[in-house]
């Protein structure tokens, strides 16, 4: 099931697609991640293709599937027998943006309990790594 998560921005939604298309940009905003390797091509278009490591060593193979600036943009990933699928639009609106995510989880065989488990809290976390994306732009402070 595809759970939903909206967050404001205080930025144009070309800045802040710029900053969260990037893969190499994702560890200064996404919380679990501890590298990203091996992203190409570049800049990120719809193929692009990296590897994330997060917390607890777990290793995702990722890649963007759309990309339509700055409108939206979509990835897939795997890791282990769960996949994902994240999409996020990019609305303007008269403070910035406002940036939709939509995420789901899927797993086959004993992976579709974990995929049930993860769709349930992941969405926290999604609203809260792009809250701090936001405070980030607000700040003026990305790399």
């Amino acid at each position: 099931m595809a759970r939903r998560v909206e967050v404001p921005f205080a930025a144009p939604r070309e800045v802040a697609f710029d900053f969260l298309v990037d893969p190499l940009k994702r560890m200064q905003w996404q919380s679990s991640l501890r590298t990203v390797d091996d992203v190409e091509p570049m800049p990120p278009q719809a193929g692009t293709r990296w590897q994330e490591r997060a917390t607890g060593g777990v290793v995702s193979e990722m890649r963007l599937t759309a990309v339509d600036r700055p409108t939206m943009w979509a990835e897939s990933g795997i890791a282990y027998g769960l996949a994902m699928n994240l999409a996020l639009s990019f609305q303007q609106s008269r403070e910035g943006c406002l940036v939709v995510a939509t995420i789901d989880f899927s797993g086959q065989g004993p992976w579709r309990a974990a995929a049930t488990g993860v769709s349930a809290v992941f969405p926290c976390a999604v609203r809260r790594d792009l809250a701090r994306a936001a405070r980030l732009l607000a700040e003026n402070r990305p790399a």
